[in-house]
């Protein structure tokens, strides 16, 4: 059987700016988000995001909000995974270029994808493809799909999160 890891298992691939890019994306697209997927971040960051000052946290200046919201996301793995799911959803055109491409260089996609498990503490199995580097997974993407536009680290968790595999 495998052994799944929780959400926040991930901070450990993710750079400290990387994370607040992530937190940026999420936060400065809400309006662009599915309704289901707005709805629960929201109430996430509602239950979750506290800052001196102010009730509702959404109210804040966007830079102390992202700055509260880094701290859940590392501790947090429902937080966690409902930023990701958010994140993940902003980037949909580059689904399915990337999961077929994914699998010509032999990546495995888990069922399901990561981001849509229900349990924030079961959501990642470790198998990321051995022989494939990060640099080396962008290299291969960039130059197979026509117009790709991610930069390194987009596309390595949109990678992690479409196939439900970590490093």
């Amino acid at each position: 059987m495998d052994e799944f890891k929780p959400a926040i298992a991930l901070n450990v691939f993710i750079e400290p700016y990387f994370r607040k890019e992530v937190l940026e994306k999420v936060f400065g697209n809400i309006d662009k988000l599915s309704p289901d997927l707005r709805k629960d971040l929201l109430a996430e960051v509602k239950d979750q995001v506290k800052i001196s000052g102010f009730r509702n946290p959404m109210v804040a200046p966007r830079a102390l909000l992202i700055k509260n919201a880094e701290t859940v996301f590392e501790k947090d793995s429902r937080f966690c995974l409902t930023s990701l799911k958010s994140w993940q959803y902003l980037y949909a055109k580059w689904h399915k270029a990337l999961k077929n491409g994914l699998v010509d260089l032999g990546f495995s996609i888990s069922e399901p994808a990561a981001a849509e498990y229900p349990d924030p503490m079961n959501t990642f199995l470790v198998g990321w493809h051995e022989d494939i580097s990060f640099d080396a997974l962008y290299e291969n993407l960039s130059a197979k799909i026509e117009g790709f536009d991610l930069s390194k680290d987009e596309t390595a968790l949109l990678t992690i999160l479409l196939t439900g595999y970590m490093p």
